[in-house]
């Protein structure tokens, strides 16, 4: 997982190991994060969004299954794979 934008300027790269959960604290601002896999012929999901003080936005890749979602507080779950 990419994730630019905010504190994250010009991009930082993140790699998820399966089962694990990673924790980013981010300040206020606008986003932008890339999910990919090699699994399964690939996988590849993008989304911007923007984060207020006190959010917490839960997101996850299911590589086997090529999907990759976000949920937003209040929100329900939504799938991003473009």
């Amino acid at each position: 997982m990419t994730v630019t934008g905010g504190n994250f300027g010009g991009g930082e790269l993140f790699t998820l190991n399966a089962n694990t959960e990673t924790v980013l604290e981010v300040v206020p601002g606008t986003y932008r994060t890339v999910w990919s896999s090699p699994a399964n012929g690939g996988v590849n999901a993008g989304r911007d969004f923007t984060v207020t003080a006190g959010e917490v936005i839960f997101g996850w890749i299911i590589p086997e299954d090529r999907t990759v979602f976000m949920q937003f507080p209040g929100q329900p779950v939504i799938q991003i794979n473009n």
